[in-house]
């Protein structure tokens, strides 16, 4: 039995036991796991190196993390190496504890490793047990530092720890098991356990064997049988190297398993209703899942009593989930920003006044003011009345700021203090360097973090000039997409809003397509795959950009990798919220603007189609579709633009494969019901078999300067032409025409 249910190297190892005499099952899952487990290669999206510079650590954390490493170099989990890979490490102190704990910061590296994907999407529900068999849960400690990475793997899992005062040279390891933070620990966790334990299921016999990450349950009808399949398991997972506690194997109820108690009995669950309904007030129905907690006689008996009714299995909701996780991670964080003094209050009163500050207190950037200031509106005691204005001393820079409107609730005036000072200023933290872009609103510098040392970059936007609160919203909700611009920080110093995001060292698009004149249709196709790729992103969640160009549109580094592509600049993008999902503010850069904005008609995501179809023609034939030089007129270039007429014939569209002019014909066609979506781009059979693309470069031009100048006379055409309207004489009118009709009485009608 248990070679028909072994895989292949298990059927090796236990062949190449003596069969006379037979062997034990003991042997052979001793054999089984003795052997060299099998390792799981990863899949890279690219082979070159990553380097993420170290921080700078204090001497308390280097010790740390220094007497970590030799903690975890002398369990040999670590190895001193060479590697070209680097990624960030740090400590942070545990909670309420004198130890450390060490954090690898993988982000960069999952960047460039293709998603596994989940092999058990969902954790087991110990609701299908049978009822009443005996239980006994293993709970594995440091799971993943016994599941081994691929010896081709390992290498890309290195970290430095830095020497004080750089005294010494650096020391450099990476990792021989699974590292925490990698994002395919969990899929080869699953993998490798799977693999282990498959051997014991087929000797366990009747016996049921769950696992899900680090923990195990066995259940069985009977003690005996209990007692053998866990003492298969124990010793499987010992022979592979495992660690396990006595008092981590659980053999007694309340059993604790993925965070739910197995095993309470019917008379907890009324005690908490009955506290629940003289507390909340009695519900007309209740829904609980399938345990058999709640299917019990006595369960049922009390609901009858109050005259509720009972509905069970309730099926599992991915956005009920979502909903529910988002709501802890709140409560979470309000509780751990409450003050030292409430700290110290009971369990519930700490909660309540959580809740009222999520509830009552809180706000979004769609509306600045609390749900408190609605409920106080509407007492017309309790009106907001504006004060003398007063000047206000801040205590850090000793500077006198002001006047501002003191307000208070018509009962005087009212002094607010928070006893951890001032918010930080965006110059306390960070120093300002050289300017990297002026745009009409804003400015963007350069600009290093004092206590890393590290570089950012920052947008800087005049809050009188443009309302930034919907490109904070955006970069806050969508920025952690790998290809979006990643938001650090933002301060308001009352007439500025500092945006600090990742710097983009690679530069912008549109500079890398005058630089190498041309792309091959393989790099043309890498690029848009990716930027289509994150529009689809945009597209799906509501956001529309509105101002898609090669300027907006960075690299992170100076590599020609595609996935180092970030799309920048959210100043014009909104979020549909209109019941028809129109937008109907222009907003658009010259050259990549669609037909239909110029129209003023409404448009929706569709015009953002229509900018990566100019960028796309721009790639392969190095100009613009609809301005050929610095010469052309404001109004043939809005003339062409609103026509949608383009040349695919002569210079370099003579090469140009025909499925590449297919796909733009569509992202370019003039009616925006008719042009591809962002999905559709993205099945188009020139994205999708990029990879058999011509690699060879297509011909070059000598004319760079064609491009800039017409780019650059569009834009100041555009900038300083204001759009009359067209008046037509009051009897053209169509109202005065249906005035002018000859009315029928009633009885005519």
């Amino acid at each position: 039995m248990a070679l028909a249910n072994a895989n292949e190297l298990c059927k090796t190892a236990i062949l190449s036991l003596p069969m006379e005499p037979p062997p034990a099952l003991q042997d052979m899952l001793q054999m089984t796991v003795s052997e060299k487990r099998p390792t799981q290669k990863l899949k890279w999206k690219t082979d070159s190196p990553v380097w993420v510079q170290q921080w700078l650590l204090s001497k308390e954390k280097l010790k740390a993390l220094q007497e970590l490493m030799d903690e975890q170099l002398a369990k040999g989990h670590i190895v001193e190496t060479t590697s070209p890979w680097n990624s960030l490490v740090f400590v942070i102190k545990k909670a309420n504890k004198d130890k450390w704990r060490l954090l690898h910061n993988l982000r960069q590296i999952n960047n460039v490793m293709e998603d596994m994907g989940s092999l058990q999407p969902g954790m087991p529900s110990p609701a299908m047990l049978p009822q009443n068999w005996n239980l006994a849960i293993i709970d594995i400690k440091d799971c993943f530092f016994q599941i081994p990475l691929h010896p081709d793997d390992a290498p890309r899992f290195t970290f430095s720890v830095p020497t004080l005062n750089r005294e010494a040279l650096r020391k450099r390891y990476h990792w021989k098991f699974l590292p925490q933070g990698m994002k395919n620990s969990p899929s080869v966790c699953q993998w490798y356990l799977f693999s282990l334990l498959s051997p014991v299921r087929a000797a366990a016999g009747e016996a049921i064997i769950l696992h899900y990450m680090d923990d195990v349950l066995v259940c069985a009808p009977n003690d005996d049988l209990l007692s053998h399949a866990l003492d298969l398991t124990i010793d499987s997972l010992v022979a592979a190297g495992f660690e396990l506690q006595e008092e981590k194997i659980q053999r007694m109820q309340p059993w604790k398993y993925l965070g739910l108690e197995i095993g309470e009995k019917s008379g907890d669950a009324m005690k908490h209703l009955i506290q629940a309904f003289s507390f909340l007030g009695i519900p007309k129905s209740i829904k609980t899942d399938n345990g058999p907690t709640y299917k019990s006689k006595e369960f049922r008996s009390i609901l009858q009593q109050w005259g509720v009714k009972h509905k069970t299995g309730i099926p599992y909701s991915p956005t009920g989930q979502a909903i529910m996780e988002r709501t802890h991670q709140n409560i979470k964080r309000v509780l751990s920003q409450q003050q030292q003094a409430v700290k110290i209050e009971t369990p519930s009163i700490r909660l309540s006044k959580a809740l009222f500050t999520l509830n009552f207190l809180n706000c979004t950037y769609e509306n600045l003011n609390p749900p408190i200031v609605h409920h106080f509106r509407e007492n017309c005691q309790l009106q907001l009345k504006a004060k003398l204005p007063v000047l206000f001393k801040d205590p850090a820079t000793r500077e006198t700021k002001g006047p501002y409107d003191l307000v208070a609730w018509g009962c005087g005036y009212t002094c607010v203090s928070t006893p951890s000072g001032l918010s930080a200023q965006f110059t306390d933290v960070y120093e300002l360097k050289e300017d990297i872009g002026v745009g009409s609103y804003s400015v963007c510098k350069r600009c290093i973090h004092v206590a890393t040392n590290m570089e950012f970059a920052v947008k800087i936007i005049d809050k009188s000039k443009r309302d930034p609160s919907e490109e904070i919203e955006i970069l806050m909700r969508y920025g952690q997409h790998p290809n979006i611009i990643t938001l650090k920080d933002v301060y308001d110093d009352g007439r500025f809003i500092y945006l600090v995001t990742e710097l983009m060292k690679g530069g912008e698009l549109l500079d890398r397509i005058l630089r190498q004149k041309f792309f091959s249709e393989r790099e043309a196709s890498a690029v848009l795959f990716t930027i289509a790729k994150t529009v689809d992103y945009l597209h799906c969640q509501g956001v529309v950009h509105r101002d898609l160009k090669p300027s907006n549109i960075l690299y992170t580094d100076d590599s020609n990798n595609a996935d180092s592509i970030r799309i920048c600049d959210f100043g014009f993008a909104k979020q549909l919220r209109g019941e028809n999902g129109l937008l109907l503010t222009p907003c658009y850069t010259a050259n990549f603007v669609a037909p239909e904005v110029l129209m003023r008609q409404g448009y929706d995501a569709a015009c953002d189609i229509w900018s990566l179809g100019v960028l796309l023609y721009t790639m392969l034939a190095g100009y613009t579709p609809f301005a050929n030089g610095p010469n052309d007129t404001p109004e043939e270039i809005l003339v062409r633009i609103g026509s949608g007429k383009f040349s695919l014939s002569g210079g370099n569209w003579d090469t140009v494969s025909d499925a590449a002019k297919d796909l733009l014909s569509h992202m370019l066609h003039v009616d925006p019901h008719q042009r591809y979506t962002a999905e559709q781009v993205l099945k188009h059979s020139w994205i999708a078999c990029r990879d058999q693309l011509p690699h060879y470069q297509l011909n070059r031009q000598d004319a760079p300067h064609l491009v800039k100048g017409a780019m650059a006379a569009t834009y100041s055409a555009l900038n300083h032409k204001t759009f009359q309207p067209v008046l037509e004489p009051v009897a053209a009118s169509s109202l005065a025409q249906r005035r002018s009709m000859k009315k029928l009485t009633s009885t005519d009608l």
